[in-house]
């Protein structure tokens, strides 16, 4: 809270709240009037507003401005790209139940007092001997392979490299590609490893390296026909840039101010374009809009209770389709509404799940922050090891998929491979 109170917090103070100010007004100028039709709907009640702002601002004074720790940045974006965007559209929209902001809200308090309680014990780890010479090697062999099975699979015949023809070609390319075990293998070449040696190729300073890390990343996308995998390049290099210069996390609601700005400008324009869609609506409000229908569809209908895990040996599950694929019906879209932990933990078994997922991600973040503290390199190189999965985690996946399928477990190791002689035996 001290931090908040000084100069430099109060910067931060005031970045955040242009950053609140300029998202309302984009669901109220653009969101709310071209994708009314998909439930983005403005319903303006005075009280739900300010009784929203008040517990912004409130935990406000509990948000990090410093990026000492890997959980700093987490606790960051979480506030400002989970717990705004649902304070704004609760605020705008009276129809929205308070409830799900305040889970949200909850579950930032317990990430954040966790985090502080030094009694949380965490695994003894020990040192990898030549760890970053295996992940050199490992890194290149699992591009390599990817950049192989695409060619083997015929895949690559069906590369593109634009955005609007990418649904065309998703379903396709996955059904080619993501065969058994390959389908898990896939995805952390692409959102792992080959980010990852982008982040080594900037720390060792090695254009070779960081040319090849953009041409492969460019490739996975052109075949995946996922949007993310193009657009975290440009979060490693911004991660980069940012975070060698400085600690000050005041960069990522500028950033964000910018991003909402050009958007709108855009918007202004031409109403239908691609870009303020994905950065205004898709980036901020798509996640916040979910986790209200994810509250809604299991107020009315049964947990799902970990059936498409282990659980499978004892019940069935209710949902066949799978969580994401039954929530997009429910919406009308038939498209898989994917959502972060949160609402993935209340899909399973309502607030105990929520409170289960959150103790473990704390837990997980502590593992991380340990981690990167006995690194031999700096802090936002740490962070780019892990970043991708801990933004799925936040926006877009159930934790125990993002440890498994989207590779929080494998970035945790690449993490070990990089820790200094003798400190992680400490």
């Amino acid at each position: 809270m001290s931090n908040l109170i000084s100069g430099r917090g109060m910067y931060s103070f005031i970045t955040i709240i242009l950053y609140k100010i300029m998202l309302d007004i984009s669901y109220i100028t653009y969101v709310s009037e071209v994708f009314e039709y998909s439930g983005f709907i403005l319903d303006f009640n005075i009280y739900n507003y300010i009784f929203s702002n008040i517990i912004l601002i409130s935990i406000l004074f509990f948000v990090p401005n410093q990026f000492e720790k890997i959980s700093d940045w987490f606790l960051n974006l979480f506030y400002l790209i989970i717990l705004i965007p649902l304070g704004s559209m609760y605020g705008l929209n009276q129809k929205l139940d308070i409830l799900v902001f305040l889970i949200n809200v909850f579950v930032y308090i317990i990430i954040y007092l966790m985090l502080r309680i030094k009694q949380v014990k965490i695994p003894k780890i020990k040192y990898i001997s030549k760890g970053e010479g295996v992940f050199l090697s490992l890194s290149l062999v699992m591009i390599f392979y990817l950049i192989f099975w695409y060619i083997v699979t015929g895949a690559i015949s069906n590369f593109n490299l634009d955005f609007s023809k990418v649904y065309d070609f998703r379903e396709i390319n996955a059904e080619l590609t993501n065969i058994g075990f390959a389908a898990y293998v896939n995805n952390w070449v692409y959102q792992i490893f080959s980010l990852s040696l982008l982040g080594y190729g900037f720390l060792k300073k090695n254009n070779s390296i960081i040319i090849f890390s953009l041409i492969s990343q460019v490739v996975f996308f052109g075949v995946s026909a996922h949007k993310a995998v193009l657009f975290s390049i440009f979060m490693i290099v911004g991660l980069y840039y940012f975070f060698k210069l400085t600690k000050n996390l005041i960069i990522i609601p500028i950033f964000f101010v910018l991003l909402i700005s050009v958007s709108l400008y855009i918007a202004n324009d031409d109403s239908h374009s691609i870009y303020p869609s994905i950065f205004i609506r898709r980036l901020f409000f798509v996640p916040a809009q979910l986790s209200y229908a994810y509250y809604d569809f299991f107020q009315q209908n049964p947990y799902d209770l970990w059936a498409k895990s282990i659980m499978s040996l004892f019940y069935n599950t209710n949902y066949p389709e799978g969580i994401p694929k039954t929530i997009g019906n429910f919406l009308g879209d038939g498209a898989s509404a994917n959502n972060g932990f949160v609402s993935s933990g209340y899909a399973q078994a309502g607030i105990f799940g929520v409170l289960l997922y959150t103790i473990i991600t704390a837990w997980i973040l502590k593992i991380i922050d340990y981690l990167s503290a006995t690194n031999s390199y700096p802090l936002w190189f740490s962070l780019i090891l892990v970043v991708n999965p801990l933004k799925n985690l936040m926006v877009s996946s159930d934790l125990f998929t993002t440890l498994l399928t989207h590779g929080l477990l494998i970035s945790m190791v690449l993490l070990v491979l990089f820790n200094k002689k003798g400190a992680v035996e400490k």
